[in-house]
């Protein structure tokens, strides 16, 4: 098995706009690109090959647009308490 790094995940637009992570081996220029879904389907087969195995879980998935809702949320409150 031969390490790999996870780099530069770069949002792409089209009907939904999305992430693509870059995924490298360390010890060559390749590279692949896969979305954050891909890294749940292969968690799932990795339970499924290995049983009993302890798998990391993968942290939930976020949409950018609840991210800006939440800021959003967070500076209404702000300016509230602060009565601006």
């Amino acid at each position: 098995m031969q390490p790999i790094q996870v780099l530069n995940p770069l949002k792409r637009d089209g009907i939904k706009s999305y992430i693509v992570y870059t995924i490298k081996l360390l010890n060559s220029n390749e590279a692949i690109f896969r979305r954050f879904s891909d890294f749940f389907l292969l968690r799932e087969k990795l339970i499924s090959r290995w049983p009993g195995v302890y798998i990391p879980n993968i942290p939930p998935k976020i949409a950018v647009v609840n991210i800006y809702l939440l800021i959003s949320k967070i500076i209404f409150e702000k300016k509230q308490t602060l009565k601006i």
